[in-house]
């Protein structure tokens, strides 16, 4: 009997000395796996395009140990199984600087971050649709857009151009265009007599302007202007106007439009002169020259008699897409340092205050269907102006 109750408590101490094991063992596990977690993030450039195909690396601080991926057709890159601790992300793709970003993750806390990568000198990236993407200084519709000159010259008359809520007057002179680039011709260049007038669509914006300027309304004569369009703006001019007149005074004017354009100082000296440094007019319109079935645009540079260089902006997909807003329609007047030089004007199209379908949660994404690629989505957080 006393051995039978004597294997019994033998029998008993086992199994209860296997629990205790069992269970220190899986604390031990416990403090040994850290918990983990997924880090996202999107790589733009500066105008806040997508980046695709970027090479993305994380490295642990402290092991050195690293993996790498490339961003998606959204511009998305993901880690799984990512422990806590400091990390130090760095993402390169030919044509711009290589960016590098610290950052302490924690797996707990859903991690998602933006990586905008610089342009590098004196090349650049520019995504054009099912075209691909190409380094535009070595594509020869670039070059031809940036450095083609006078292609033909119509005498006009009292022709309007009316955009939106701005009209131009072409009282009397002569419109140039440059040469067609794949059959369409996309700039222009008028020298004469011209006029520019912009009523606000909405109260908030006249009371805005009037804040500005002391007026609530724009009203801007000017001598020389630039166009530069990828909707029907060159047979609009056509229709109107008599073939012929010389191309007196387009070189030039011209010639100063690509200063002003393409001139990068060492720093901006202004805010507004941050966002249109930035500017890309070249590429926009080979973008649009490929992607003919995407909304044509309208931008207008106008050297006026009060505003030296007013920038009038119609663009379907934002209006300034350095800043990533929804607006469609805009007006600036760049003169860095100067009390009226600022955002002047930024809305949507006055037909959809009219139908009462304006809004800055619009989603500005440029979607090709045959490339599948995303290239720019507006941030409504992202917003206003700063003279």
């Amino acid at each position: 009997m006393l051995s039978r109750i004597s294997q019994s408590c033998a029998h008993t101490s086992a199994i209860i000395l296997a629990v205790i094991l069992i269970l220190i063992a899986s604390r031990t596990d416990g403090a040994v796996q850290a918990p983990v977690g997924s880090l996202n993030g999107t790589v733009k450039d500066p105008s806040g395009a997508v980046i695709v195909g970027a090479q993305v690396t994380i490295r642990n601080d402290a092991t050195g140990e690293a993996r790498s991926t490339a961003t998606n057709n959204e511009g998305r890159f993901k880690f799984d199984n990512v422990a806590p601790g400091s990390y130090t992300i760095i993402v390169a793709q030919t044509g711009f600087k290589a960016g590098e970003r610290a950052i302490a993750f924690e797996p707990r806390r859903p991690t998602s971050i933006e990586i905008q990568l610089e342009v590098a000198a004196p090349r650049e990236k520019v995504e054009v649709g099912a075209k691909g993407a190409v380094v535009p200084n070595s594509e020869p519709n670039y070059r031809q857009i940036r450095d083609d000159e006078v292609f033909e010259t119509y005498t006009v008359s009292n022709l309007k151009i009316k955009r939106d809520v701005g009209t131009l007057d072409l009282r009397s002179g002569r419109v140039s265009f440059l040469a067609p680039v794949i059959n369409r011709v996309v700039r222009a260049v008028f020298v004469g007599d011209g006029h520019f007038t912009l009523t606000p669509a909405v109260p908030s914006e006249r009371a805005y302007l009037r804040m500005i300027i002391e007026r609530d309304s724009i009203d801007e004569a000017f001598e020389k202007a630039v166009f530069c369009f990828t909707d029907e703006t060159y047979q609009e001019i056509k229709r109107q106007s008599q073939p012929g007149g010389g191309d007196s005074g387009a070189r030039e004017a011209l010639g100063d439009f690509k200063k002003r354009l393409r001139h990068r100082g060492e720093g901006a000296q202004s805010y507004v002169d941050y966002i249109v440094g930035r500017e890309n007019e070249d590429a926009e319109l080979l973008a649009g020259v490929y992607n003919s079935n995407r909304a044509g645009f309208f931008n207008a540079y106008i050297f006026g008699m009060k505003f030296g260089d007013l920038r009038f902006y119609v663009r379907p997909t934002g209006a300034l897409p350095q800043m990533l807003a929804p607006e469609e329609v805009a007006l600036i007047n760049v003169d860095p340092g100067a009390d009226k030089e600022g955002i002047l004007y930024m809305a949507h199209f006055v037909d959809e205050y009219k139908n009462r379908t304006a809004s800055s949660d619009e989603d500005k994404r440029i979607i090709d269907e045959r490339a599948g690629t995303a290239f720019r989505t507006a941030d409504p957080r992202r917003r206003r102006r700063t003279s």
